[in-house]
């Protein structure tokens, strides 16, 4: 019987085969390769640190989740943030492995438009149409023209392509019943009751990433974006035990293709330094021993693990704000995110979604891909994988949008929230107000 390695399996291909779409792994390869998407930005985002955080966002999501991207450039420029800093927008672009081209390969291919319409640009295309467009802190997509997009705010464009990916593969995905890629979606990141908000002007000066999977990795990617007046102010601990595997791939937007054995902390603080943060290693699980330092009490922590212990143990390191996000991680709730925010009116170790459960059988789910698994491979292997969350790595970003947001509202003078529910692929966000305001180093960012 041939042996299944889950942490070789792109959990992109594992969605796949567990809601039935893909009848085997080569099917599910097949299916991977035969989605395209183009995609292209505008003059004017191309020229602004938003348009190029928003197409550079489109690209290592769509990259991941697409069999081949291309990107149509109406010229080149030097990156002004994140992590490709300094390079040329098309450099950048080429080692996130997308082909530049000045069309369409593909006549079929779902097209995205980046910063909203320019009146001269030309969108023929036989694929369907969808437009990502951001103003103040809401991001959209739609199926129609929008109005160009102010060079604004660099959350909401990265969230608004990620939202546009979202809808492109669901679109590709072909799921009955499903109006994906014919609807207008709008994500407010100050949430539903918050109709309005400042321009931003301040950001933390200190955070503390915990867990640099999926959402951590993202986490990573959306604060090498924020325009620090001076990045070289900002420090940023990286905590994590774990090392890449090619798996990792599939949903972590700084890990690259075919990695194995790399210290995440390792590589996501060299990604960070790229970006002219400073960084700070610390690798140990996150548990109850952990206590913060005089020197770290006004940091903001991240929280991107999938351990209940670890999770209890929040409240009691002593974070002045700590922002929890969970995603969903089986075939029909990938798209859902959840937050917690720390201090609340519940320690961490008392929210009732967190105490352990009674432990079940794993269960192997009945499709037919999981069916050809089974045949092919030993039990051992396809009862790992069948635990391996499902995940796709734009709800990663439109969750640390989100969890970033959080964190900035505190100083913005923006109510915050305690707690909040997102699915991104219906645009529904409830939330309930956070009752305290938490005191955390700032400094300055760049004006927009």
């Amino acid at each position: 019987m041939t042996i299944l390695d889950a942490d070789e399996i792109s959990r992109v291909a594992l969605l796949q085969l567990t809601d039935g779409s893909a009848t085997s792994l080569e099917d599910a390869q097949r299916l991977f390769d035969t989605r395209q998407l183009v995609l292209q930005p505008t003059q004017a985002a191309v020229a602004t640190a938003s348009g190029q955080a928003a197409l550079l966002t489109a690209a290592v999501t769509a990259i991941r989740t697409f069999g081949a991207v291309h990107v149509t450039l109406p010229e080149d420029a030097r990156v002004l943030g994140g992590i490709h800093r300094g390079q040329l927008l098309s450099d950048a672009l080429r080692r996130e492995g997308v082909h530049l081209d000045t069309d369409p390969v593909d006549p079929d291919a779902t097209l995205i438009v980046l910063g909203g319409t320019d009146s001269d640009l030309q969108t023929a295309s036989a694929g369907i149409v969808l437009h990502a467009g951001w103003e103040g802190w809401i991001a959209a997509v739609s199926p129609t023209r929008r109005p160009a997009a102010a060079p604004g705010n660099v959350l909401t464009a990265m969230a608004a392509a990620a939202l546009a990916v979202s809808e492109a593969f669901a679109h590709a995905s072909g799921i009955v019943g499903s109006d994906a890629g014919y609807r207008a979606l709008e994500l407010n990141l100050l949430g539903p009751d918050n109709s309005t908000g400042p321009e931003l002007r301040y950001a933390p000066a200190s955070w503390w990433l915990v867990g640099l999977g999926h959402l951590g990795q993202a986490n990573s990617w959306v604060i090498s974006h924020l325009p620090y007046l001076d990045p070289a102010v900002v420090e940023v601990t990286v905590q994590d035990t774990d090392r890449t595997s090619p798996a990792n791939h599939s949903t972590s937007v700084l890990t690259p293709c075919g990695s194995r054995g790399v210290a995440k902390t390792r590589l996501v603080a060299a990604r960070l330094e790229d970006a002219g943060l400073r960084t700070r290693i610390l690798e140990r699980p996150l548990d109850a021993d952990l206590r913060l330092r005089n020197d770290e009490t006004l940091t903001v922590a991240l929280i991107g693990v999938d351990n209940l212990p670890s999770r209890r143990a929040l409240s009691a390191v002593g974070w002045p704000l700590t922002i929890d996000m969970g995603l969903g991680a089986g075939a029909h709730d990938y798209t859902a995110i959840s937050m917690h925010r720390f201090p609340g009116s519940k320690r961490s170790e008392d929210v009732p979604a967190w105490q352990d459960q009674p432990a079940t059988d794993r269960a192997i789910p009945g499709s037919p891909g999981f069916d050809d698994l089974n045949s092919r491979f030993d039990q051992c292997g396809v009862l790992t994988l069948a635990g391996k969350a499902i995940g796709v790595p734009f709800v990663g970003i439109i969750a640390a949008c989100l969890a970033v947001t959080e964190a900035l509202k505190q100083l913005h003078n923006i109510p915050g929230s305690e707690v909040a529910g997102i699915d991104v692929s219906t645009g529904h966000h409830v939330s309930a107000p956070a009752a305290r305001h938490a005191r955390i180093a700032a400094t300055a960012l760049r004006p927009q």
